[in-house]
């Protein structure tokens, strides 16, 4: 697979959640591709989030052992990040729970042993 733009649409593909990339292909319009590849120039996607937390992580790593070298203190286990810290995540949905009546459930229930005896 030489061509560039090919390579790209089967990496947006797998980020979007497409199996059959000719049909994303054909589902996005080019004016949305063109600016999903012009994210990906300027490392705005996943990667770029994972590059800007190692920034961020290195950064902070770096002041927190500097204020403890200064202070003499014992370094907390936690004090220390790594670049998921920085990197925003998505977060779940809780499955929605629904109330039970049980005691509809029991009358329900009784029917059905009545009926089907």
């Amino acid at each position: 697979m030489r061509q560039p733009l090919r390579q790209f649409a089967y990496r947006l593909a797998y980020k979007l959640g497409w199996i059959n990339v000719d049909e994303m292909l054909d589902a996005i319009p080019a004016g949305m591709l063109a600016d999903w590849i012009a994210m990906a120039r300027i490392g705005l996607d996943v990667d770029g989030w994972r590059q800007a937390g190692t920034i961020a992580a290195t950064v902070h790593n770096e002041i927190t052992s500097a204020r403890y070298d200064w202070t003499t203190k014992d370094m907390p286990r936690d004090a220390m990040q790594d670049e998921t810290s920085y990197m925003p995540i998505e977060k779940q949905a809780k499955p929605k729970r629904s109330k039970v009546n049980q005691g509809s459930i029991d009358s329900y229930m009784a029917m059905a042993k009545r009926k089907y005896k």
